[in-house]
């Protein structure tokens, strides 16, 4: 990892298809197990339906929070593709 790396805490993704979809585009990004090592964090729409938890889990962290519509390969592909555009 380098310095140019990002890091996501994702709430609400399948572990496997975060992993494939970053793998296949290629992307400079670590998923972490802690919103606490986390540069951004990733949830879906259903999460934020009761966002305790998760708020819970940020505390007073001050990092991007980015709402996706559903869990899928797709919709992760979309969001990094616009928030990394010169990577893919």
């Amino acid at each position: 990892s380098s310095k140019d790396d990002t890091f996501i805490f994702a709430y609400g993704f399948p572990e496997e298809t975060l992993k494939r979809t970053i793998r296949n585009l290629k992307l400079p990004i670590h998923w972490v197990h802690s919103p606490s090592e986390a540069d951004m964090v990733l949830t879906t729409k259903a999460k934020m339906k009761s966002p305790a938890k998760l708020q819970t889990m940020l505390h007073s962290k001050q990092i991007p929070l980015h709402v996706l519509k559903d869990n899928t390969q797709a919709q992760l592909e979309k969001f990094f593709k616009q928030i990394f555009p010169d990577s893919v």
